[in-house]
């Protein structure tokens, strides 16, 4: 039996933003499930259903062959109107890679950075307004 709440209950990163060196950089995965690791539900994009990762510093750049598309500074995921199924026939969390890098390496200026991860759904199609939940890291970019 498969159970789906459609919230964001899940928003997790493998790793914090730390201090990354001049001119470095860092590779970042995001994962977004509800609360027993599904997709969310419903699944159908119309509904609203959308992830953004940013970050207010650096260059964020989506991982060649993950799923999203770059849109300028932002990654971003769009729910499809039906659900992937895996070979093991469970409807999986949706995960993200990107790489956050230093856009300045010739100035070593330390500066405060967040990466923000932006959870916009609706629990079902009756509902006129979206929610979103968000989940933030912070660290140095130097």
């Amino acid at each position: 039996m498969l159970y789906t709440t459609g919230v964001p209950s899940n928003i997790g990163f493998n790793a914090q933003v730390g201090n990354i060196a001049n001119g470095g950089t860092k590779d970042f995965k995001v994962l977004v499930g509800d609360s027993n690791l599904n997709q969310l539900y419903p699944f159908d994009a119309t509904y609203g259903g959308e992830i953004t990762v940013s970050a207010n510093v650096g260059t964020l750049t989506r991982t060649a062959g993950s799923i999203g598309f770059q849109s300028g500074n932002t990654v971003k995921y769009q729910f499809p109107q039906s659900p992937s199924l895996p070979v093991n026939g469970a409807y999986t969390p949706v995960e993200l890679a990107f790489t956050l890098s230093d856009d300045d390496s010739v100035n070593n200026t330390a500066r405060a950075c967040t990466i923000t991860v932006s959870v916009t759904y609706k629990a079902n199609p009756s509902v006129t307004t979206s929610s979103t939940a968000t989940k933030t890291i912070t660290g140095t970019l130097n």
